[in-house]
C-alpha cells in the first residue's frame, strides 16, 4: 500500500484545519525539537514522539497504535 500524497488532500474541508494550523500546533509542543511528530486531524490532538525510530515505536504503543512483537525463544 503506497502512502497517499497529503499535497492532494483538502485538510481544511476534512478536518476544519489548515496545513499552517497543523504546521504552528507542532512547533509549539515542544519548542520546534528535531525529532518526529505525530497529528491527529480528527481529534485535534498533537504529538512529540522522540528522535530516534525507538521513541516513535514507544510514542505509537503508548497510543494504542500497534503491538510489540513476539518473540519466542
Amino acid at each position: 500500500m503506497s502512502t497517499p500524497d497529503i499535497k492532494k488532500f483538502d485538510i481544511e474541508n476534512l478536518f476544519g484545519t489548515t496545513k499552517p494550523k497543523v504546521v504552528t500546533e507542532l512547533f509549539r509542543i515542544n519548542g520546534s525539537r528535531l525529532g518526529y511528530y505525530l497529528a491527529n486531524l480528527i481529534d485535534n490532538k498533537y504529538y512529540y514522539c522522540g528522535e530516534t525510530e525507538e521513541d516513535l515505536k514507544t510514542k505509537f504503543l503508548e497510543l494504542g497504535i500497534g503491538s510489540e512483537p513476539n518473540i519466542s525463544v
